[in-house]
C-alpha cells in the first residue's frame, strides 16, 4: 500500500497555520487602523471577507492528510476485498466531501467580495456621470455574496447527496497468483468531472487581475500533473497543498502588501502626498476597467480628492486677491514724498512753469535738502524755481 510520508502531515499543517497567521495579522491590523485612508478607501469590510475566505480555503488541506486501507474488509486468503464494509470509512469519505466544500467556500468567499466591491463603485459611478448621489450601503453589497454563496452550496449540497466523494483504494499492480502487491488510495466519484465544471463556470467571471492571473497558471500546470500523479499519493497531496497555499497566499499579499507598503512610507503629514497614495492604491485594489467611462473610483476618494480640491482652490482665491490688492496698492497716485525723511512737500512743484526736459527725470524720487541747504537767515524753507 502507498502511504503518504508523515513529513508531509507536518508541512501541510504547518502551511495551514502560516496562512491562519497572517490573515489574524492583516486582519487586526486593518481593524486597528480602519479609520486611515488607505484602509478606509479600499473598505475594510471587504478585506475582513477576503482574510476570511482564505483560511477556509486553506484549510481544504487538512481533510487531505487522513489515510485509510480498503473500503471493505479483505478476505485473510485471498486479500481481496468482501462486501462488508469497514467502520473507520466513513470518515475517510466525509474528509474526501469536506474537500471541496472548503476550497470552493473559501474561494467564493474571496472572489465574491472582490466582485460585490466592484459592483458598489460601478453604481457610484454610474450614478456620478449623472449628477445624482448614490449611497450604496454594505446591506446591499452583502445580499450580493449572499446569493452567490447560496448558488455555490447549492451546487456542492447536490453533489454530496447525489454522488459524493468516497475512499478507495484502487490495486496498482498483482503478482501472478492475483494476489495485490501495489494499490493507491484516493477520493473519488463518478460525477465528479460535471460538478467541477458547474462549479468552474460560476467562478468563471469573478477573476480578477493578477490574483486571477496566478490562480489560472497553477490550473494550467497544476491539473495535468495531478492527473498524470494520481496514482502517487505523495505528489497527489503535494500538488494540491501547494496549490491551495499558492493561491491563498497570493491574494492575501496582493491585497493587504500594496496597502501595508504604503502605510509604512507615506507621510501622514503632506496633504498631496496622502491624496494621489489614496487615490492609486484605491483604484487598484478597488476599480474595474471600463473603456467607456475610464477607470472607476470608490466614493471615499472622490470624497477626500473633492475637499483636497476645494482647499487649494480657496488657498488660490486668497492668494490671488492679496495679489491684487497689493499691486493696486503699490501703483495708486500718491503724494511725492521726499527719501528718507518722510516729509511731503504737496507744493513743491506749483511754482514750476517749465517742464523737466525728460520723463526719467520727471519720475525720479524728489531729494530732501539737508538743514543747512534747506533754511535761510529767517528759518524759512526755500522753493525751487523753475530756471
Amino acid at each position: 500500500m502507498n502511504y503518504m510520508q508523515e513529513w508531509w502531515v507536518s508541512i501541510g499543517i504547518l502551511l495551514v497555520v502560516l496562512q491562519f497567521v497572517f490573515s489574524i495579522l492583516f486582519s487586526a491590523w486593518t481593524f486597528c487602523y480602519r479609520e486611515h485612508p488607505i484602509i478606509k478607501a479600499s473598505q475594510p469590510q471587504f478585506l475582513w471577507m477576503i482574510a476570511f475566505g482564505c483560511c477556509v480555503m486553506v484549510t481544504a488541506i487538512i481533510p487531505m492528510l487522513p489515510q485509510g486501507e480498503y473500503r471493505h474488509v479483505q478476505n485473510p486468503l485471498t486479500s481481496r476485498e468482501t462486501n462488508i464494509p469497514k467502520p473507520e470509512i466513513i470518515k475517510l469519505d466525509a474528509a474526501c466531501m469536506a474537500l471541496p466544500w472548503m476550497a470552493c467556500l473559501g474561494f467564493t468567499i474571496i472572489f465574491s467580495a472582490l466582485f460585490a466591491k466592484i459592483w458598489r463603485i460601478k453604481k457610484i459611478h454610474s450614478h456620478a456621470e449623472r449628477f445624482r448621489r448614490q449611497e450604496v450601503i454594505i446591506r446591499d453589497v452583502i445580499s450580493i455574496m449572499v446569493v452567490m454563496l447560496v448558488e455555490e452550496t447549492a451546487v456542492l449540497l447536490t453533489w454530496s447527496l447525489v454522488d459524493p466523494l468516497q475512499w478507495n483504494r484502487t490495486v496498482l499492480t498483482e503478482d501472478a497468483d492475483g494476489y495485490p502487491i501495489e494499490s493507491a488510495g484516493s477520493c473519488s466519484s463518478d460525477s465528479t468531472v460535471y460538478f467541477l465544471s458547474t462549479l468552474a463556470v460560476f467562478k468563471e467571471g469573478r477573476w480578477i487581475a493578477l490574483c486571477v492571473y496566478s490562480i489560472f497558471q497553477y490550473l494550467i500546470i497544476g491539473i495535468p500533473v495531478l492527473v498524470i500523479a494520481s496514482d502517487d499519493r505523495d505528489a497527489t497531496f503535494f500538488v494540491m497543498s501547494v496549490g491551495l497555499i499558492l493561491v491563498s497566499a497570493t491574494v492575501t499579499f496582493l491585497i493587504f502588501g500594496p496597502k501595508l507598503w504604503k502605510f509604512i512610507w507615506m507621510d501622514p503629514n503632506n496633504p498631496m502626498d496622502m491624496s494621489l497614495v489614496v487615490r492609486k492604491f484605491a483604484m487598484r485594489s478597488s476599480t474595474i476597467p471600463n473603456p467607456q467611462y475610464g477607470t472607476d473610483t470608490n466614493s471615499h476618494v472622490q470624497d477626500y480628492t473633492r475637499s483636497f480640491a476645494t482647499t487649494r482652490a480657496s488657498q488660490t482665491q486668497d492668494f490671488t486677491r492679496r495679489a491684487v490688492s497689493t499691486t493696486t496698492e503699490k501703483w495708486s497716485p500718491k503724494e511725492p514724498q521726499c527719501r528718507g525723511s518722510g516729509v511731503s512737500h504737496p507744493g513743491e512743484f506749483e511754482n514750476n512753469d517749465s517742464e523737466p526736459d525728460n520723463v526719467e527725470m520727471a519720475l525720479q524720487p524728489l531729494e530732501c535738502a539737508s538743514n543747512d541747504d534747506a533754511e535761510d537767515d529767517d528759518g524759512d524753507h526755500d522753493v525751487p524755481t523753475g530756471s
